[in-house]
């Protein structure tokens, strides 16, 4: 079964910012300043604004990003995490899942650092430092902790350099590869992904491309990336089986990044945010539209249709019961679902619903259409500043800091302090470290 990331997404309300995995809002503030997101992956997602990766920022630097079965918090330069912890991605020099957040342990050798952005992949993590460094944690199988080694680790290692020169913007971490954007534009990933390279490499020039563009965001999925390009031309590499890389075409893997379409003609798009997800990625046009692409399975791509049929070109989501499309800031693919952002705060999420992660109030059947995410028990309608989706579960974090999640809690990813085979359908509390 694919561990799914999120990407992770990454947007603010009305002022966030996003980058990498995942997709990413319209509204934006500068990485410095305020919000970002990345994938993912997330996994979670990715805005042209912004570039500090799979972690949407709000206000005061406060980030949130959820994997597979663990999710993270950025809040003041330092990372919680909690959920599953098997292969060590909460960081804290264990293998036991933690049910509430648990501070991340120094990188290895050396004191503890101050972040600005964290992306939660699969069954591994990664951070980005102050100072552009990037570390990692968790599983290392197929080498996505770019250590060039396939040895775990259960606290924060530095990834090898891809030159002495090398700093990042943003990180977003996928199932078994991650990928990273540099302070120049430039992309590069390691991991299950484009060669399986265990160290940072710079990713191919797209196909049909004399030149490799510059790049803005990054975000990653489970076995797919994405990158946004100045001017919004939209890349996608890796794992097409289902559609997800957006040229139109299913079943063909791309080991070079590929310029997502808008027909079978060639047409191109221009776009303000991408977010991939498990086989299917999500977008919003410079001018307001969200689209999705990939498997419909279980309704991901929230135009109704739930079944294991393809759309390898993008189309857009419809609005609640087929009606009129809503206006999202923020798009974030999962596995299996979407959710999506509106600039008042409002979530809405649409696809598989079998362990509630939707947050409608329900369990069970596929939700095919954008719903809204239902109230906490017993309280009013939360407003989001940030989104992420992962395998089973969703979080969000709202502009007073606090963070809620939904869905799936049997390794206590929901982080309330307990586990339970019986999902949450509406958003509860995380607790406090």
């Amino acid at each position: 079964m694919n561990r799914w990331v999120l990407g992770g997404f990454r947007p603010l309300v009305g002022m966030l910012v996003l980058v990498a995995m995942g997709c990413a809002a319209t509204p934006s503030i500068s990485p410095d300043g305020g919000v970002n997101d990345p994938s993912d992956g997330g996994m979670d997602e990715m805005d042209a604004s912004d570039a500090d990766g799979d972690t949407a920022v709000v206000n005061d630097g406060e980030g949130l990003s959820v994997g597979a079965f663990h999710a993270c918090h950025l809040a003041a330069g330092a990372v919680t995490c909690w959920g599953e912890n098997a292969e060590g991605q909460l960081g804290n020099g264990s293998k036991d899942n933690k049910p509430l957040p648990t501070p991340i342990a120094p990188a290895s050798g050396s004191a503890a650092s101050a972040y600005k952005a964290v992306s939660a992949g699969g069954a591994h993590t990664c951070a980005l430092t102050v100072a552009g460094m990037v570390v990692c944690w968790g599983n290392n199988i197929a080498g996505q902790l770019g250590t060039n080694a396939s040895t775990g680790s259960s606290v924060p290692v530095s990834v090898d350099a891809a030159g002495p020169a090398t700093t990042y913007a943003s990180i977003a971490a996928g199932d078994n590869h991650t990928c990273a954007l540099t302070t120049t534009g430039t992309v590069h990933c390691w991991g299950q992904i484009l060669g399986n390279a265990r160290v940072p490499t710079q990713i191919p020039t797209p196909e049909g491309s004399i030149a490799s563009p510059k790049f803005v965001a990054v975000t990653s999925g489970v076995s797919h990336s994405c990158g946004l390009a100045e001017g919004g031309a939209a890349y996608c590499w890796g794992n097409n089986g289902s559609g997800q890389v957006g040229d139109g075409q299913t079943g063909v893997s791309a080991p070079a990044p590929k310029r997502v379409q808008s027909s079978v003609d060639g047409g191109t798009l221009s776009l303000a945010s991408l977010s991939a997800g498990d086989a299917h990625s999500c977008g919003l046009t410079t001018e307001g539209t969200s689209l999705c692409w990939g498997g419909h399975a279980n309704g991901a791509l929230g135009d109704g249709v739930t079944n294991t049929t393809t759309a390898p070109l993008p189309q857009a989501v419809l609005g609640p019961g087929g009606g009129a499309a809503l206006t999202f800031t923020t798009l974030v693919a999962g596995h299996q679902n979407t959710c999506g952002l509106m600039s008042d705060g409002k979530a809405y999420c649409w696809g598989s619903n079998d362990h509630a992660q939707t947050g409608t109030g329900d369990n069970g059947a596929a939700v095919g259409f954008p719903t809204a995410v239902a109230p906490q028990a017993g309280g009013a309608a939360l407003e989001f500043a940030v989104l992420g989706s992962g395998l089973f579960f969703a979080c969000g974090l709202t502009n007073d800091g606090s963070v809620y999640c939904w869905g799936d809690n049997a390794s206590g990813q929901l982080g309330v302090g307990s586990t339970s085979t019986t999902p949450s359908k509406v958003p509860v509390r995380v607790g406090p470290p």
